[in-house]
């Protein structure tokens, strides 16, 4: 039962302050199609390009196949800041997450590609990510943080 006191929720036994209660639904997160611009956080993306036809590249074999998003990413905030691969999710038809990978990023990439872009700076780069042959891809999630509500492209 819920009895609300001056500003706090009361439950059973337990008084919990009304401030401190989690809000009822988290931000949606942005969406758009491949070639579209998003916004996420500090960075507005655009996803050119998605290729799933490597077995291997520069000496690094994937377990399943190496699918490649080309992301052009412009820095709308004020200060510096890094894109991470791992922050980055491949999604699946069946709802699986494979999780971008910073050390095949880095090969693929020119040395800090997506590192320390300064505000208003606009880098283009790939992210790679190693998924199963067999996984029909549709849609990649972008992020700034590992904790914001990201932005979904789809293919």
């Amino acid at each position: 039962m819920k009895t609300l006191i001056a500003g706090a929720v009361s439950i059973g036994a337990l008084l919990v302050p009304a401030a401190c209660q989690a809000p009822e639904t988290a931000p949606a997160p942005a969406t758009g199609r491949s070639a579209e611009v998003v916004e996420e956080g500090s960075f507005q993306w655009n996803v050119t390009n998605l290729d799933c036809s490597k077995k291997e590249f520069q000496r690094l074999r994937a377990n399943g196949t190496w699918c490649i998003v080309t992301v052009a990413v412009h820095n709308i905030g004020v200060a510096q800041r890094d894109v991470y691969p791992q922050r980055q999710f491949l999604v699946a038809a069946d709802g699986s997450r494979y999780q971008g990978s910073a050390a095949a990023s880095a090969v693929l990439n020119p040395p800090r590609a997506l590192m320390e872009l300064k505000a208003d700076e606009r880098r283009t780069a790939g992210i790679a990510f190693d998924v199963p042959k067999e996984a029909r891809i549709l849609s990649v999630e972008l992020h700034d943080t590992p904790d914001d509500a990201g932005a979904k492209v789809t293919f």
